[in-house]
């Protein structure tokens, strides 16, 4: 009976504390994901040979994923900001802002890249990106992602500027116990 009054006491406390805001902390949790999808980036203006301030917009849906946990099945994620950018070969410091990654179960998380390599071909983007994720779901898990961008106009650099790219991505995010 001790035993039971215990479980009941332990019950009784935790509802209390999730009730004034207090959750349990999770247990880690392994995983190891691949999602594939299509990405899109916008640019305004337009990207041409000469480097500029230019804001950008970017947006993906990666399906399927693939891997552990079994319940994320699909994900949708964005970011935007203003870099210099250009349709130059090698470009200089690519933009690096966080990407928010909403996941098919509801839940999010926050990627931080920590290390890019970005060509931009005739305005073509080839970008391969590590990170960390830095908050919510899979925390401190590692990520990368793959990214190849094409464009449909080959003179827009040195005419009107390339205002839109789009093309697949890949995204892993591992993280082992």
């Amino acid at each position: 009976m001790n035993l039971r009054k215990n479980i009941a006491d332990a019950l009784t406390s935790l509802l209390f504390l999730s009730s004034l805001g207090f959750s349990a902390s999770l247990p880690a949790q392994t995983v190891s994901l691949t999602c594939l999808g299509t990405e899109t980036a916008e640019y305004d203006p337009g990207m041409t040979f000469t480097p500029q301030p230019v804001a950008f917009s970017v947006s993906g849906l990666l399906a399927p994923c693939a891997g552990i946990p079994l319940g994320v099945t699909s994900a949708s994620y964005g970011t935007s900001g203003t870099a210099n950018l250009s349709c130059e070969i090698l470009s200089g410091a690519a933009p690096t802002p966080p990407l928010t990654v909403q996941w098919s179960d509801g839940t999010t998380s926050v990627i931080q890249p920590t290390t890019v390599v970005t060509q931009r071909p005739v305005g073509e983007v080839v970008r391969i990106e590590s990170g960390q994720i830095v908050s919510g779901r899979f925390l401190g898990a590692a990520t990368v992602r793959t990214v190849t961008l094409l464009q449909t106009q080959l003179d827009a650099c040195s005419t009107t500027g390339v205002e839109s790219v789009g093309g697949p991505v890949v995204l892993s995010v591992t993280k082992l116990l």
